[in-house]
């Protein structure tokens, strides 16, 4: 047991309703369910040999069609610097490619269900990546690693491997987007599924926002 002044989760709701009890659970639980939605990760690893002409290490890559089995119109594509030795050996290149769906997309999937998911879209980003950089389709491959929400669920503890902030709409808005404040001024929220949502200013000026608020309380 830790004793402390106030508390800060940076966590969704869905994730904090698990770490609270009685009536704070209950308001975790209740913006949990008005707003149900909420993007989860995608991804996959690739460890292979340099075949990159002078290319910058940051890329998006938008879709023409969705990436098959999923809803995705753009992956997140980064490539190591080829001058740092600590990414990946001489003459090889680490990749880092990433995306959104929707967390529905994997929810109930038997074990061979998610295993064929997950076969469709490692080939999926396989061949956006290929497109895109021709050269990669007859580049030796050292390591390769696909990741889906379930993936993101295991190593981050985040609930069905959501990602992301609240999708910024409408609808988002009429349900009221989570503020980060509690009815507990000591115990407050931050992150990307708090108001202003998504970005790392939106982040920042939601930490902003919460962090003067508690300096106010705790004075």
């Amino acid at each position: 047991m830790f004793a402390a002044d106030a508390v800060l989760l940076d966590l969704t709701h869905w994730d904090a309703a698990r770490l609270v009890d009685g009536p704070t659970r209950a308001a975790f639980e209740r913006q949990g369910a008005r707003h149900p939605k909420g993007p989860a990760a995608i991804g996959m690893y690739l460890g292979v040999d340099d075949v990159f002409d002078d290319v910058t290490p940051y890329h998006q890559l938008v879709l023409d069609e969705p990436l098959a089995g999923t809803h995705a119109r753009s992956l997140f594509v980064t490539l190591s610097p080829r001058e740092d030795p600590e990414f990946a050996p001489a003459g090889r290149r680490a990749i880092t490619v990433s995306g959104h769906v929707d967390a529905d997309v994997v929810a109930g999937l038997s074990d061979a269900a998610h295993q064929e998911f997950k076969g469709t879209l490692e080939r999926g980003i396989r061949e956006a990546l290929h497109r895109v950089f021709p050269g990669l389709a007859g580049a030796r491959e050292h390591v390769a690693m696909t990741a889906t929400p379930r993936t993101w669920e295991r190593y981050t503890g985040r609930a069905r491997g959501r990602v992301g902030g609240l999708p910024f709409t409408f609808e988002t808005l009429l349900h009221g987007y989570p503020t980060g404040f509690t009815k507990n001024p000591r115990l407050a929220r931050v992150g990307d599924t708090v108001f202003p949502g998504q970005s790392v200013v939106a982040v920042a000026w939601g930490a902003r926002r919460v962090a003067g608020a508690l300096t106010r309380t705790l004075r």
